[in-house]
């Protein structure tokens, strides 16, 4: 049948780029395209190749050409490599745009995208402050300074967000899926079971403002559903994690005292939300709990007495506590002597951190969990939950907008969920205690805010996700904030920044709202091009109810460089030379520039003075070049001298009967058009 014929369409000249993958501030290049002639283009032709720059989205922009055109005269099927001296200057993504005419005619056109990092990683810095909204407008003002950093980086970002709703409605959410009871009776496990009752105790604080009303509907049903499987893992020695844990304590008469401590706390926040009595199961779960508990750590004293010892499980007694109320006593003076909470109070400094947030929370808490009533906040401060508190806000490390407990004095180390969770509740109650009279020094809440920051983050502990969730209920009840609504107005000096609600203006209307009920709003966001060099303080008015957590960064690439390598405990330096292919390595003096097409070796050699574990080094690579991937075929790829410190094994030698290794570093090597990444391990 008939068929078109073919027919070659050619350019006189064309174009194909001849550009890096990426260039870095600072670096001085040239790169341009790749030009070709066709068959036929008549000898001699003149081609005239014109670079130039696509207006920059930013200021400043982050290429300078320090040439445009170039005129050549070109021959039939003749490739040219025409290149252009440029400098990367700024930040950003540079559009260059190439043109060639041949004998004044334009023949072809190409758009190129170089993309223009940073010589060094990106470097935030933060501050946070909990504002606390009144009807009347109230004023804050954060002073800036900002550092020196490279040409396109800097930004300065203000965030804002009420309650902690969205992060007690996440863990809620967890605890629900991790249950997932279907049918309703099959739930296992305690710790599930105990989930659904810290969700919905936690939520119930919510329940005038809740951005998920069907969250707590949700939450309700399942509490009740978590009853039976309670029940079915109690016996007369409390509550257990499984059958079979219930059975080997029926049969040993042990009691897991920390567990059904647990459970008897959750039920009282239940009680103290005002919705234990609507549940009759769980009431009388309550009494079967607080039965076997006490009568566990009754049994507990008098086999230590049986044996010559003094009974000092101030640990599981701070727990008890936290179930039983502070007042409860054993009918046996010498029992109740032992578990008294003076002699608790006098031991505290035994305790671990959590032990000490327990008691201390124990102490705020109402005498007797009889008392347990909605609305509850304690009138006074016990000097010796004072002292604890003293000890804990002591114990906070702030880090930036967040803060945790650590695990002892002089410690870094975390504390753990459950203990920040005990002692954000402890610190709430403080704070409340101050609403009503009560003096409370300002050091010990100053940095609560952080923590309940920090404590939200906690989303991996499930075993103590309960109690984070009621610890950050616990706060919000406390700052007015479980329906908090502020009206947020920032200022950079005079300049009123734009928001959500319109763009800067006189107008009276506000830049953000922030309630408890809706999700954070968008971050404000303000180049450091937009400012001045010595800019006027950033200023937030707010106006409404409930508390504010406000956190104001700087985000911006540093604009000095280290000329010498800094030993912070690690030393790294890097250096590139000639690659020689004879010698399969590095050959001469190191070089502060690279001809075009040039092979080099570049070297990273670390220095530790401590055994490190899950190293990771980044060597990035300045514009030009290209780093040869040793998982690649052929070339460099599989030499011996680019395998990135890696084929290193480990040497066994026989020693005696046995044997005994030594370990070497290997490195594993990932290649990437802006770097070489190295890990080890060890």
């Amino acid at each position: 049948g008939p068929a078109p014929p073919d027919q070659l369409v050619q350019k006189p000249l064309s174009l194909s780029a001849s550009t890096p993958r990426i260039g870095r501030v600072g670096d001085a290049f040239s790169c341009g395209v790749t030009l070709t002639a066709a068959p036929d283009l008549p000898a001699g032709t003149a081609a005239t190749v014109t670079l130039g720059l696509a207006p920059a989205t930013s200021q400043p922009a982050p290429l300078s050409l320090l040439e445009t055109n170039r005129t050549l005269s070109l021959a039939p099927s003749q490739t040219v490599e025409v290149a252009f001296e440029m400098r990367a200057v700024a930040i950003g993504s540079a559009v260059l745009t190439a043109r060639v005419s041949a004998s004044g005619a334009p023949a072809d056109a190409l758009e190129l995208k170089l993309p223009i990092l940073g010589q060094q990683p990106p470097v935030q810095l933060a501050t946070s402050r909990a504002l606390v909204a009144t009807a009347a407008p109230s004023l804050w003002r954060e002073g800036i300074s900002l550092p020196r950093a490279v040409p396109g980086s800097g930004s300065l970002t203000a965030t804002f967000g009420a309650g902690r709703l969205p992060a007690v409605e996440a863990i809620a959410s967890a605890l629900l899926r991790a249950a997932d009871p279907s049918p309703p009776d099959a739930i296992d496990g305690a710790s599930a079971c105990l989930g659904l009752v810290g969700a919905h105790a936690a939520l119930l604080p919510y329940a005038a403002g809740r951005s998920v009303p069907s969250l707590g509907a949700a939450a309700a049903l399942a509490v009740e559903s978590a009853a039976a499987p309670l029940e079915q893992l109690s016996n007369q020695y409390g509550l257990h994690n499984g059958p079979s844990a219930a059975s080997y304590a029926a049969e040993h008469r042990t009691c897991n005292t920390q567990l059904t401590a647990l459970g008897l706390f959750l039920l009282r926040k239940l009680a103290l939300a005002g919705r234990l009595r609507a549940l009759p199961a769980l009431a009388a779960l309550r009494a079967s709990w607080t039965k076997a508990l006490a009568g566990c750590l009754e049994a507990e004293v008098a086999q230590a007495a049986a044996r010559g010892h003094e009974w000092s499980d101030f640990s599981s007694l701070a727990l008890a506590r936290l179930a039983l109320g502070t007042e409860w006593q054993p009918n046996d003076p010498v029992t109740a002597a032992a578990l008294s909470t003076e002699r608790l109070a006098s031991s505290v400094d035994s305790l671990s951190a959590s032990g000490k947030a327990a008691f201390a929370l124990a102490m705020l808490l109402p005498g007797s969990p009889g008392a347990d009533a909605p609305g509850f906040a304690p009138v006074d401060l016990p000097d010796a939950a004072l002292a604890v508190l003293r000890y804990l806000a002591s114990s906070l490390r702030v880090r930036g907008r967040s803060a945790y407990l650590a695990a002892a004095s002089g410690s870094a180390n975390d504390a753990g969920a459950a203990a920040s969770s005990y002692a954000l509740a402890a610190f709430a109650a403080a704070r409340a205690a101050a609403t009503r009279g009560a003096t409370v020094p300002g050091e010990v809440t100053a940095n609560i805010d952080k923590l309940a920051n920090g404590l939200a983050a906690y989303s991996s502990h499930g075993g103590a996700l309960p109690l984070v969730a009621l610890a950050l209920g616990d706060y919000d009840i406390a700052t007015s904030s479980t329906d908090a609504s502020v009206a947020i107005t920032a200022f950079v000096g005079a300049k009123r920044l734009p928001g959500p609600l319109g763009p800067a203006s006189a107008s009276a209307a506000p830049t953000l709202k922030v309630t408890t009920a809706a999700p954070p709003p968008p971050p404000l966001a303000l180049a450091w091009a937009a400012l001045p060099p010595s800019p006027p303080p950033f200023l937030v008015l707010s106006s409404g109810h409930g508390e504010v957590s406000f956190a104001l960064a700087v985000d911006f690439v540093p604009f000095d460089l280290f000329e010498e390598p800094v030993s912070r405990g690690l030393r790294v330096e890097r250096v590139i030379r000639r690659h020689d292919a004879g010698l399969d390595g590095p050959v001469g003096p190191p070089l502060a520039s690279v001809p075009l097409g040039a092979i080099v070796t570049v070297t990273v050699q670390l220095s530790s003075v401590d055994a490190l574990h899950n190293l990771l080094v980044d060597a990035w690579l300045p514009a030009g070049l290209e780093a040869v991937d040793p998982n690649a075929d052929g070339g460099l790829g599989a030499s011996r001298s680019s395998r990135g410190g890696g084929g290193v094994v480990p040497l066994y030698a026989a020693w005696g009967s046995g044997c005994w290794w030594w370990r070497c570093t290997a490195f594993s090597r990932e290649t990437r058009p802006d770097r070489v990444t190295f890990s080890a391990s060890w």
